[in-house]
């Protein structure tokens, strides 16, 4: 029997938004409204309008009357490239007042520090540094990850001083490189314009806990990592599941994985891509695994100085944070405390990345991306749940990295779902993502 998904994708997102919240979000928003906007009618919720997606093809069936495929392509694709520049512009229009100077949040000042002291001990690590803790051995930097954006730092430091140049550099690769990464990345697989200015706008604000953990708190450790996870998704596919790549993207690739390990829980997006390329090892031919290991020893040579730190003169940070720190809880308890924590971190998440990124895989019948990252969503979504058992790890923050890898699948979507919805209005949810 043939079964209808005419209607599983409203459906799906109105479950995802009762789960989300409808009106005012529970977390990380202070009782405040999604993004700070106050519905138009107080009566009706202000994430309702998403809903609206469900009109769409009713939208494109009364619009194809008066104009051509072609063109109504082109408008989209123009919509979305100037909405995400008037998204960019509005953030920066927010952000002015506080990146003329240096950024205020609770570990911007720590995150300067550690990349100050990289900057005068490069190419080390770390070094004995006197003014901490009346002198010790420092490699904070490597374990915090703050070295990575260390090098996102250096263009801008033609333009003045480090405390100068931290806030606009801060902004800008939040806000402006990290989108136009996406929009590339997405680009360089093949996806029509629409879908990878689809990406550029969802890296824009993927996920709420973006704000609070990058800009507000400042780690930007993190930050990098997840700039940095779309194009390393989108480079690994491209190379081993396409089979197009090339020496320059086997490059890229190796220094996407490079910088976003330098970050030690980033190690863990690769591992998963890892899985998903073993699942697919059929499809992979003599030059796509040429250009896997160019990449792989690539990124295991320019690491392998943090990772010495990590293992060693840091040995002792790293054994306080895996240390399970709930002894008094059953397995049970712990477990559950940190499946109640990573569905927080989802529901941080676009609705469109939960729905489409997240849960679609469940249902396509595309196998190649169901093989390809499935392994990553699960071994990225056991490390977040494991927060139930080493409380002081933070490793819960790991479902933000995995939001940055659901917008490559949720992209892809929207990029089809436009080309087919020209050629057939009467067409299923999955039937698109399929």
């Amino acid at each position: 029997m043939k079964t209808n998904f005419k209607f599983i994708g409203p459906i799906v997102i109105l479950i995802a938004l009762c789960l989300t919240g409808l009106d005012k979000v529970y977390n990380n928003q202070l009782g405040a409204w999604f993004s700070g906007c106050k519905p138009i009618l107080k009566f009706i919720p202000f994430g309702i309008t998403v809903l609206l997606f469900s009109l769409v093809p009713l939208a494109f069936k009364w619009l194809q009357h008066y104009f051509s495929k072609k063109f109504f392509l082109k408008l989209i694709t123009f919509v979305l490239f100037i909405s995400l520049v008037v998204g960019q512009l509005l953030c920066l229009l927010f952000a002015l007042p506080h990146i003329t100077g240096l950024p205020h949040g609770i570990d911007h000042p720590c995150f300067m520090f550690r990349i100050h002291e990289f900057f005068e001990v490069f190419p080390l690590v770390g070094a004995y540094n006197p003014w901490w803790n009346a002198g010790t051995e420092h490699f904070i930097g490597v374990t915090s990850g703050a070295h990575a954006f260390a090098f996102l730092v250096v263009p801008f430091l033609l333009f003045g001083t480090f405390e100068q140049v931290y806030g606009p550099a801060l902004f800008f690769w939040l806000f402006v490189g990290g989108p136009w990464l996406a929009v590339i990345s997405l680009r360089s697989m093949g996806l029509r314009w629409c879908g990878a200015f689809s990406a550029g706008l969802l890296m824009l604000a993927f996920t709420r806990a973006e704000y609070l953990f990058f800009w507000q708190s400042g780690n930007v450790g993190g930050m990098v990592t997840c700039l940095f996870t779309v194009p390393m998704v989108a480079l690994t596919y491209k190379i081993c599941i396409l089979r197009k790549g090339t020496i320059l993207s086997s490059i890229l690739l190796g220094l996407c994985g490079w910088i976003s390990c330098i970050w030690p829980a980033g190690i863990m997006t690769p591992l998963g891509l890892g899985f998903g390329v073993l699942l697919n090892i059929r499809r992979l031919d003599r030059k796509a695994i040429n250009h896997l290991i160019i990449a792989v020893l690539i990124a295991l040579i320019l690491i392998s100085q943090w990772l010495w730190a990590l293992l060693f003169p840091s040995k002792g940070i790293v054994d306080y944070v895996a240390e399970v720190t709930n002894t008094d809880y059953s397995i049970t308890k712990m477990f559950v405390a940190g499946c109640r924590q990573f569905f927080r971190r989802i529901s941080e998440w676009h609705p469109l990345l939960v729905t489409i990124g997240f849960g679609g895989l469940l249902f396509t019948k595309n196998v190649r991306w169901k093989y390809f990252l499935f392994p990553v969503f699960c071994v990225l979504s056991c490390v977040a749940i494991s927060i139930g058992f080493y409380r002081d790890s933070q490793l819960d923050r790991i479902a933000i990295q995995m939001g940055a890898v659901a917008i490559v699948p949720t992209s892809v979507f929207i990029g089809r779902f436009f080309s087919v919805l020209l050629k057939k209005t009467n067409v299923g949810y999955f039937h698109i993502y399929g």
